[in-house]
């Protein structure tokens, strides 16, 4: 009786912690694959590394050791803290935290979140790192368009904390989705702040560029993969096609009819010899060739 009324109390709400993302997993993440803000993140404001968005792995967030990394059995992130699942976590060492930043980041992971801009505006977007070396990369995705990158410097180590001034991204009053991706890792990292720095830029506001555009594929060199970003200004039928060094087209990354925007495509070259490429736009009466190195 004594070991039953025992568990009965253990079971009482107010002698329970409550983990909502142990909850939302359960329940709402098994019918639905959509992600939903972790705490209320508005902009311009801060975004704790340690808050993204509720979701399913692979959609809300993605690390590469998430299933029992803590060591014990039912041992998640692997600092084992604040959250139940798999983004390894661990007591912050910065002056400036809600207690929490996100460790271990390793080349591929990424994190999502769910934000309320305040204001039609252009903002800035900075990170807050700890990074023993330079050269991670860190890709930001607004709204599933095109990618901005961002090499990080190196602070001093992973318990030296720097904020780092990124890039800027036009994003209209209400509801968006950011989405970072560690394109190269190795450091840990406390939260990103957004910035208000002015109004849109007019182009953007429109969602419609002046004039077409082939831009420089990122990173270059690159293995295996790179992006290439692209802007077409009217409704056009687009094609691009990478071609090796003798002109013999080793992939059609697009061939469709296109309307006005910004675009953004991946060219995985991991089938391919190590060499100099090239990659050509042509659209409407636009055409434009530029070089691309791919390093295994």
């Amino acid at each position: 009786m004594k070991g039953l009324m025992g568990m009965a109390e253990g079971l009482k709400l107010e002698n329970c912690t409550y983990n909502s993302d142990v909850i939302d997993a359960m329940f709402r993440q098994v019918a639905d694959s959509s992600t939903l803000a972790f705490t209320e993140n508005k902009i311009p404001g801060r975004l704790y590394a340690a808050n993204y968005d509720y979701g399913r792995y692979g959609i809300a967030w993605s690390d590469k050791d998430y299933q029992n990394a803590g060591g014990g059995a039912w041992n998640w992130n692997s600092g084992n803290i604040y959250r139940n699942d798999g983004v390894d976590l661990e007591i912050c060492s910065d002056t400036l935290t809600n207690g929490y930043d996100v460790t271990g980041i390793k080349t591929g992971e990424f994190i999502k979140f769910t934000v309320n801009a305040m204001q039609s505006a252009k903002y800035r977007i900075s990170f807050r790192v700890a990074a023993p070396a330079g050269g991670g990369i860190i890709m930001m995705t607004p709204d599933n368009s095109a990618q901005q990158f961002y090499t990080l410097a190196q602070t001093g180590g992973l318990t030296t904390w720097k904020t780092q001034d990124a890039y800027t991204v036009d994003l209209t009053a209400g509801i968006h989705s950011l989405k970072f991706t560690f394109y190269v890792g190795g450091y840990n990292l406390n939260f990103i702040d957004v910035t208000n720095i002015g109004p849109m830029s007019v182009v953007n506001e429109l969602n419609v560029p002046k004039e077409f555009t082939l831009e420089q594929n990122f990173p270059n060199p690159f293995n295996p993969s790179t992006v290439i970003n692209y802007q077409v200004p009217k409704r056009s039928f687009v094609e691009l096609k990478v071609f090796n060094m003798l002109g013999d087209e080793v992939a059609s990354l697009v061939k469709k009819e296109q309307s006005a925007g910004a675009y953004s495509v991946n060219f995985n070259a991991s089938h391919l010899s190590s060499g100099v490429y090239f990659y050509s736009m042509s659209a409407d009466n636009f055409h434009q060739t530029k070089k691309l190195v791919f390093l295994k």
